[in-house]
């Protein structure tokens, strides 16, 4: 028992190690390609001459970086890097290869190969522009009362815009046999709410940026230099607001904390701001009793911000975030762009790789996903590897 827990500990030593030493190695070399992957513990990634009991990452992973050196595009390279650019490359070719339309595709492969398709197809996108979306910023400008928010909000969570809050099942903590709805602190732009809280020059310098960004894409929509700018500013605001009466991330680690079972009526209580049976009832979700809410004190505070805040702003907002929310490979070029350039670090700049992945999860709220996984799980796993399938068919 003890050799079988000792020789478990070595190995993650070693993943880990070979994770940690290929980051901090220099790479001007292109890592090994065509390398025949060995299932387990690679022993080539060791130096044996190394005394692990002096330097253990180079006796684990000592010769990792000379097979797999960090490529010119990446900050770093480890063994989780190699798996993730294996499944790239298998997504890919099983993709491309539903993509063709002919007779014999099912039902599935031609649901993900049209999906992935259309997402490839760039001269179309940009032919199209904006006009996918013409209906939906129809939607926005038509507001008249902020009660028509729940409506709007109800259809945005169905096109994966999060605008105010997260809307999404997950398995009950106390009880794993269930699936219950749930909804969370959303609607922020940047990645977590410390990024609008946080001081010194560094921070500041990313919300300019953010505040930047913004006009930029707003100007793309056809604003003017001056509205586009006061409407960034305006939103900036907003999402400041929201961020204050959202949970830091480090107390959201913990289940107690982002775990509090309440009735419909409930949480109506809390946000009435919002006619949350309305709600359920248009995202397609019937008869929801009760649900997970996860940060009761960020629906109270959204509440006093929509009560607060005028319907113009409002408006504002969920037009920058129709647009944050769609992929950016379904953009026109100059809003993917100005994406890429605010939210890639320089070094993935360099070197975009093609969204594959990126497609593939789009494609779950607009009716592809669940063929999608199917098609997707029995193309990586031999027959007698794969899960039975789920009661929803995925």
């Amino acid at each position: 028992m003890r050799k079988i827990a000792c020789t478990i500990v070595i190995c993650a030593g070693v993943v880990v190690c070979c994770a940690v030493f290929s980051a901090a190695a220099s790479a001007q070399q292109t890592p090994a390609v065509g390398k025949e992957q060995v299932s387990g513990l690679d022993k080539s990634f060791m130096d044996t001459t190394a005394d692990p009991c002096v330097n253990f990452a180079q006796y684990a992973c000592g010769t990792f970086s000379k097979l797999y050196p960090i490529p010119a595009d990446k900050s770093g390279y480890g063994t989780f890097s190699i798996v993730y650019d294996q499944t790239q490359e298998k997504l890919d070719a099983l993709l491309k290869k539903v993509e063709a339309n002919n007779a014999s595709r099912t039902v599935n492969e031609q649901k993900i190969g049209d999906f992935f398709a259309s997402c490839m197809d760039e001269s179309a996108i940009q032919a199209e522009g904006l006009k996918p979306l013409k209906s939906d910023f129809e939607r926005i400008a038509n507001l008249k009362s902020k009660s028509e928010l729940t409506a709007l909000l109800a259809h945005d969570q169905m096109i994966n815009v999060n605008a105010f809050f997260g809307y999404g099942e997950q398995q009950d903590f106390k009880d794993a046999r269930k699936q219950i709805a749930s909804v969370d602190q959303g609607g922020l732009g940047l990645p977590e709410r410390d990024y609008y809280l946080r001081t010194g020059a560094a921070p500041e310098k990313t919300r300019q940026q953010y505040v930047q960004h913004i006009t930029n894409t707003l100007k793309l929509l056809g604003e003017t230099d001056a509205a586009a700018a006061s409407d960034a500013a305006k939103i900036m605001a907003l999402e400041t607001a929201l961020a204050k009466v959202s949970m830091d991330i480090t107390s959201q680690r913990d289940p107690k904390n982002v775990y509090h079972p309440m009735t419909v009526a409930q949480l109506t209580a809390l946000t009435p701001a919002i006619a949350w049976p309305r709600f359920f009832e248009d995202t397609g979700e019937h008869g929801i009793s009760d649900l997970n809410v996860a940060n009761p004190d960020f629906f109270k505070g959204l509440n006093a911000l929509i009560e607060s805040t005028d319907l113009e702003t409002i408006k504002t907002y969920l037009r920058w975030h129709l647009i944050l929310g769609m992929p950016g490979y379904a953009l026109p070029a100059a809003l993917d762009e100005e994406r890429f350039n605010f939210f890639r670090p320089p070094v993935e700049r360099a070197a975009a790789a093609a969204g594959t992945l990126e497609a593939l999860r789009a494609g779950d709220r607009r009716g592809a996903g669940r063929g999608a996984g199917r098609s997707v799980r029995e193309g990586l796993f031999p027959a007698g590897e794969q899960a039975a399938d789920g009661a929803d068919g995925s």
